[in-house]
């Protein structure tokens, strides 16, 4: 039984990384489910063996994204050996490393018919997001680069201002130029944490190089 079993899981994750590499080369709507057996090698039939439709699998395929960001995360914030800004930057470079990775999936749940499915991905990201935040930030105020009193307030304004920002429609003062965004994001986010000027500007500039380099765009 237990090898059965084993057999089972691996097979479910067949499909899961079959399908997570078919939505990034084709979309989700240009895939079908015929097109997943294939890509995996079995019967049509066997699909629905382990999931009832491409809906539930794309609910596991966000599942396996944030479990892989999840982990990310708790390494950088329990890596040995790092200042605050160092913890920050492993922990941003990586998590849009996967990001990068499922960029045409990651597009699909910003589109406006999927608002339901991005607050989903959004409720459940912040959940290990804001406390690893904090603890970087109370790092931050024992090191004397940050100054606030509230390290968990701050760190929901930090990804409030982030993703506001990021969201606003095309062609706004916002996001217009991405030096620009790069700039107010820099900014704001110096002002919430009390941390000097400057702290953060070539920080965002590394960030986003890191981006362009891995795919993320420009």
């Amino acid at each position: 039984m237990p090898r059965s079993t084993k057999a089972a899981s691996d097979r479910r994750l067949e499909f899961i990384n079959a399908a997570e590499a078919l939505f990034n080369e084709k979309g989700f709507e240009n895939t079908s489910v015929e097109d997943i057996v294939q890509r995996v090698g079995v019967a049509k039939g066997l699909f629905y063996y382990y999931f009832k439709s491409q809906e539930e699998l794309l609910g596991a395929i966000v599942d396996k994204i944030l479990d892989e960001m999840e982990q990310i995360v708790l390494q950088a914030t329990n890596k040995e050996g790092l200042t605050a800004m160092q913890r920050l930057q492993e922990m941003s470079t990586s998590s849009d490393t996967i990001r990068a990775r499922g960029g045409r999936l990651m597009k699909f749940f910003h589109e406006e018919r999927n608002q339901a499915l991005h607050l989903q991905l959004e409720v459940r990201t912040m959940k290990f997001l804001v406390p690893a935040m904090e603890a970087i930030i109370k790092q931050g105020v024992r090191e004397g680069v940050f100054n606030t009193p509230y390290p968990k307030e701050t760190a929901l304004a930090l990804f409030g201002i982030k993703g506001v920002i990021h969201h606003t429609n095309a062609g706004t003062d916002y996001c217009e130029d991405g030096e620009r965004t790069i700039q107010i994001i820099a900014f704001l986010s110096e002002r919430l944490l009390g941390a000097k000027e400057g702290t953060f500007l070539e920080f965002l500039r590394e960030i986003k190089r890191h981006g362009v380099e891995n795919g993320r765009g420009k």
